[in-house]
């Protein structure tokens, strides 16, 4: 099987472990700039199982099982459109998220792979919180969703929580509250974190964000019969019930889920694709970006 990686940082690195520490055999196109390609040569000397294959350009009229995008988001688009003009062909597309940083990107990729949407999906947790804790069992009429997460995650990590909210309540949200009380530099060159509180409303309910100073990752679901709670410690998710413990899952990092996630894909096991749909998260990130328009009237704020 041939797979292709556009952006190997720490991200896209992430997602070709997964391939690396698999017994199936692929051939890997890696795509980056010269100096991580050297430092990943360093790195990938003695594996010798795989058939990888190293380069600056994007290639030319080849065939790939499965595509990978994890480069920055103002780039994600060019290379996007690269990749197709190039000629190359793909049974399914994995974008990182955030995926575009204009509302116009999302137009304009639209525009260029209308017929190929519905096998494009994007890197999200909320799918495999939903399926694997078996929230796609409970009938949801009013929920109240209250979300502790680590400083400096406000923003990164806000498209998984809308997700999971909407996954939840099938209910598009809108922004109600939002309440920034500090915006700083994020760790990669370009891009904004925040801290502060965030609260979104449906039909069936509301969501609020706080980001927080002890806690890694806490998940609150209050609904009218039940509670539940999803606390993150030392990788794994702890899931209570009216406050007992039911269940403990690892948490989904690319390098434990990706190859799955891919094999789930080819064999069309939608209980167990744990990536969430593009259509879905096209839709919600667009709500992140007139929110972020509301903190800034001049440059615009970008995410990642």
């Amino acid at each position: 099987m041939k797979i292709i990686i556009i952006g190997c940082g720490m991200i896209g690195f992430s997602h070709l472990k997964s391939f690396l520490n698999s017994k199936n055999i692929y051939e890997i196109d890696i795509i980056d700039n010269k100096k991580r390609l050297n430092e990943l040569k360093k790195i990938l000397k003695n594996k010798k199982n795989l058939s990888l294959n190293l380069s600056t350009k994007i290639p030319r009229k080849k065939k790939f099982d499965f595509a990978i995008f994890a480069s920055n988001s103002k780039e994600r688009l060019s290379l996007l459109k690269n990749f197709l003009k190039n000629g190359n062909k793909f049974k399914y597309i994995l974008l990182e998220k955030f995926i575009f940083p204009k509302k116009n990107d999302f137009l304009n990729f639209e525009k260029y792979f209308n017929k190929y949407l519905k096998n494009i999906y994007i890197n999200s947790f909320a799918s495999y919180i939903y399926k694997k804790l078996e929230f796609k069992k409970l009938k949801i009429n009013k929920i109240e969703m209250i979300i502790n997460t680590k400083n400096g995650t406000l923003f990164t990590n806000l498209i998984h929580y809308l997700d999971l909210f909407y996954q939840l309540t099938s209910s598009k949200p809108s922004l109600k509250e939002l309440k920034i009380k500090k915006i700083f530099n994020f760790k990669r060159y370009g891009y904004k974190e925040a801290l502060g509180s965030l609260k979104f409303i449906n039909k069936k309910g509301e969501l609020e964000i706080n980001s927080h100073k002890k806690i890694d990752l806490n998940i609150l679901v209050n609904l009218k019969k039940n509670t539940y709670k999803i606390i993150l410690k030392k990788n794994y998710l702890f899931f209570y019930k009216n406050n007992k413990i039911s269940k403990k899952i690892i948490f989904p990092f690319a390098y434990n889920f990706t190859e799955k996630g891919f094999l789930n894909l080819i064999k069309k096991n939608n209980q167990q694709i744990y990536f969430s749909k593009y259509k879905n998260i096209s839709e919600l990130s667009k709500i992140i970006l007139d929110m972020l328009n509301l903190l800034s009237s001049k440059k615009p704020i970008q995410i990642t």
